[in-house]
């Protein structure tokens, strides 16, 4: 167990600080409770060639939401002042938006902020044009319906272009590689160094993205310690040991509670 006092001491006391922020921040919970995105959630199921718009779809209902965005806020204030990094697994784009440092973030799930081609033998990957937003923003309103959305296509091949997420038909991870290259880089600067590891709502969906990585990083630095916080699968494992702390809760309720 810990509570905020302690996790507030160990991220002072830490040289470096990586962060895995993991499906709790979803909030999936909250997605079911809204009509509005059961509604579209059906009907994307009848129409699977729109799939690829969900993360948007998550975003535009999330976005307001106090409790996720205060969690985002106060996590963002815990780590103001240090050298960290943050992974997350979430596409719905509110990490990003959530005042933490610039090329501190990186989504190896993709997101919207980027679209890519339908094609799997093209590489188009480019910046969403803000049209598209408009588009997604007029369906989820009920302004246009479904069938109305264009599609952008692409420069290259005049295929179809979707946003750059695990939800596109052919995932393309060039989308977050140059992140990605920084965040390797800055984690080897980790190695001997006084290192917080913490890992917050990360369930088992993408365990090679966040979960057990972070195991292995904690794992083979002597000065690591490692804090584990989730509702449910809050347990660590064997090789952790004594440098792992785990806590049952919510992660996005207990940075909530700071």
């Amino acid at each position: 167990m810990i509570n905020s006092i302690d996790l507030k001491e160990k991220i002072e006391d830490a040289q470096l600080v990586l962060v895995g922020l993991g499906e709790e921040f979803e909030c999936k919970e909250m997605l079911i409770k809204n009509p509005r995105y059961l509604q579209i959630e059906n009907e994307l199921k009848e129409h699977s060639e729109y799939i690829w718009i969900l993360p948007y779809i998550q975003y535009l209902c999330l976005k307001n939401n106090e409790i996720l965005n205060n969690a985002i806020k106060n996590l963002a204030e815990l780590l103001k002042d240090k050298n960290y990094f943050i992974v997350t697994t979430c596409m719905n784009g509110l990490v990003q938006a959530g005042g933490f440092k610039e090329n501190r973030v990186v989504a190896p799930c993709g997101g919207f902020r980027k679209i890519q081609c339908s094609n799997g033998d093209c590489d188009m990957v480019c910046d969403t044009p803000e049209e598209l937003y408009k588009q997604i923003e007029d369906y989820f309103y009920e302004r246009i319906s479904l069938k109305e959305l264009y599609f952008v296509t692409c420069e290259k091949c005049n295929s179809k272009m979707e946003f750059n997420s695990l939800y596109a038909e052919t995932y393309k991870e060039a989308g977050y590689m140059d992140m990605w290259g920084i965040y390797t880089k800055w984690l080897q600067g980790t190695l001997n160094k006084k290192l917080c590891v913490l890992e917050l709502g990360v369930s088992l969906d993408y365990p090679s993205v966040i979960r057990f990585p972070f195991e292995k990083i904690a794992f083979f630095n002597q000065k690591a310690e490692f804090i584990r916080i989730h509702e449910k699968l809050y347990q660590l494992s064997d090789e952790i040991g004594e440098k792992g702390i785990s806590h049952k809760e919510n992660a996005v309720a207990f940075l909530n509670s700071i």
